[in-house]
């Protein structure tokens, strides 16, 4: 390096040097006298506080002042013109050294300066108490504290009942623990009080909830609409007794339009099956208008004519127009029948539209839509067929026959033994291919006498519940006793029979007109030679349980129709 590069090197360092050299930073200080104050070591408007420091070499301090908003904290600002990085030491000091306090001794640093980093920006330093001296904590004082909660709008909704349901609070005061019970009074049944000690600090920031029926059934824990779900608070007070405002169990008013929706679903089939026992079992309604929960509890009538008619009513709130979805369920979905399954449906759930009304009643259903004539009065072996050309699973798997196996999936309306479930537990032999090396498989299945005639299946490739995605089955009917072929399914095509229907009327020959139909047991046609006012229905018993008649006609008109009772 040449002389004048070396000359030119400290002139540039020199340069820097002298920048940092003439840093100015606004360092503010703060320093709580509230302790202080209290113990009457420091008189507010007499004694004075200043810092002092290695950044003024210790020499007289500056003063700290107070402000209307907070008059124990006390500040000020010093302009340190030392450099970037330096490490500086500073001490509070009380009337110049003088008196009881003077020099601050700090408990954090064992009586030692407090030091900081000088930054290269204005910075202000954490607020710290003198001699890091804090008031103690506060003395805890018990207040009997008044919980109360309405729950008007539940008892209407039908989701209390006052003489079975209990309500609590339960609260941080108490770790959330088992809650202590509100009771009503006479006067005002809706209104439920408890009173509580609560031992803390008062200024204390409380969290409590009511809760029912110890957090199960239809309510459980409240979510406060106020609080978007979340706990409710309030301030414990410095007094002996107090009392929280009155609020609605989850800030829930009576709502202003309410349908009281009767549901009602026969039990026939499933008591004379043995698979429900009235006064043992039981059987309630689960919605979309109770976010399904706990469903409510449908009872019968021991005098009426139809002692196996379940009904209940229950106070929906939602607009009408609304579409509400529901299903029946026996027993909490557990035991030979637990939810049911609607053939009407698919398995899916049921539907109804609210009306704008102050009571709606459903019709009457059968439970799985499963009347006496919809089941079987004879053990039947029924043939199951499909065909698995270019049949691909849901896995992306692409079947070939000679190396795939097709299997059977099915529920039978949950008629324990006469399917093996989704899933094959326990597994089935796989079907057949019939003639062999053709892409039409076959297999023969026992359902017993009182099975449904209505079946939900799907076929399975190597065993997989993998033809459709869920509740995508194909539905179909028993239609005759003994033996029976459903017709040939495609493997992919979930197909949903109709009931019965499907009525066709061929040519006249010979004096008769041949007519086919979707017949089942309890479906029979019915004629009539008039459409017009006053005409009559005619049954034609002989063509229960048919599918087919060849039915003699003569000169005018005649027209058919299908019936099911």
């Amino acid at each position: 390096m040449t002389k004048a590069g070396r000359y030119g090197f400290w002139a540039v360092l020199l340069c820097c040097t002298a920048l940092a050299a003439n840093a100015q930073v606004n360092v503010t200080f703060q320093v709580d006298m509230g302790y202080q104050i209290t113990l009457g070591t420091f008189v507010p408007g007499t004694d004075t506080v200043e810092a002092r420091g290695s950044f003024q070499n210790w020499s007289a301090g500056f003063p700290l002042t107070n402000s209307p908003g907070n008059t124990n904290l006390y500040t000020g600002v010093y302009a340190v013109t030392d450099a970037e990085g330096t490490s500086e030491h500073y001490k509070f000091i009380v009337d110049g050294g003088n008196g009881p306090l003077g020099w601050e001794s700090p408990a954090s640093t064992g009586g030692a300066d407090r030091a900081f980093t000088l930054a290269n920006t204005n910075q202000t330093l954490p607020a710290v108490y003198f001699n890091d001296q804090l008031p103690p904590p506060p003395v805890p004082t018990t207040n009997m504290v008044t919980f109360q909660v309405d729950m008007a709008a539940q008892i209407f909704l039908g989701k209390f009942d006052t003489a079975v349901d209990t309500i609590e609070a339960r609260g941080s005061f108490q770790n959330w623990s088992a809650g202590f019970p509100l009771t009503n009074s006479p006067t005002a049944t809706n209104i439920y009080k408890g009173v509580y000690p609560i031992t803390d600090a008062a200024g204390s920031i409380e969290n409590y909830k009511f809760v029912v029926d110890g957090g199960n059934g239809p309510l459980g824990w409240e979510n406060p609409a106020s609080t978007g779900g979340n706990n409710r608070t309030f301030t414990l007070l410095n007094t002996n007794a107090q009392t929280l405002p009155l609020v609605l169990f989850n800030d829930q008013p009576i709502p202003s339009f309410t349908n009281m929706v009767t549901f009602q679903v026969d039990m026939t089939v499933g008591v004379l099956q043995g698979k429900f026992v009235v006064g043992t079992d039981i059987l309630e309604v689960r919605g979309s208008f109770q976010l399904w929960n706990s469903g409510f509890v449908l009872t019968n009538d021991p005098s009426a004519g139809n002692t196996n008619l379940f009904t209940g009513v229950y106070a929906v709130t939602d607009g009408a127009g609304t579409v509400e979805q529901y299903k029946f369920v026996v027993d909490g979905g557990n035991g030979p029948l637990g939810w049911e399954s609607p053939a009407s449906t698919g398995g899916n759930n049921r539907t109804f539209t609210l009306a704008n009304t102050n009571h709606q009643t459903l019709p009457a259903v059968y439970f799985n839509d499963t009347a006496l004539n919809d089941i079987l009065t004879a053990d039947t072996v029924v043939t199951f067929s499909v065909n698995m050309a270019n049949a691909v699973g849901t896995d992306a798997h692409a079947f070939d026959t000679n190396v795939d196996s097709v299997y059977l999936n099915g529920v039978n309306n949950g008629v324990p033994g006469s399917f093996w479930g989704w899933g094959l537990f326990p597994p089935v032999p796989a079907m057949t291919n019939n003639p062999p090396g053709s892409s039409i498989y076959s297999t023969e299945v026992l359902v017993p006498a009182g099975s449904p005639l209505s079946v939900s299946y799907k076929y399975g490739i190597n065993g997989a519940d993998n033809e459709a995605g869920f509740a995508q089955n194909h539905l179909r009917y028993i239609r005759a006793t003994g033996t029976y072929s459903m017709p040939l399914d495609t493997f992919g095509t979930q197909y949903a029979e109709p009931a019965f229907g499907n009525l066709a009327i061929g040519a006249k020959t010979a004096g008769h007109v041949p007519i086919t139909w979707l017949g089942r047991a309890g479906v029979h046609l019915q004629t009539t030679t008039s459409l017009g006012a006053g005409h009559v229905w005619q049954d034609l018993a002989s063509t229960d349980g048919l599918n087919s008649t060849n039915y003699p006609v003569g000169a005018g008109n005649v027209f058919f129709r299908l019936v099911k009772p």
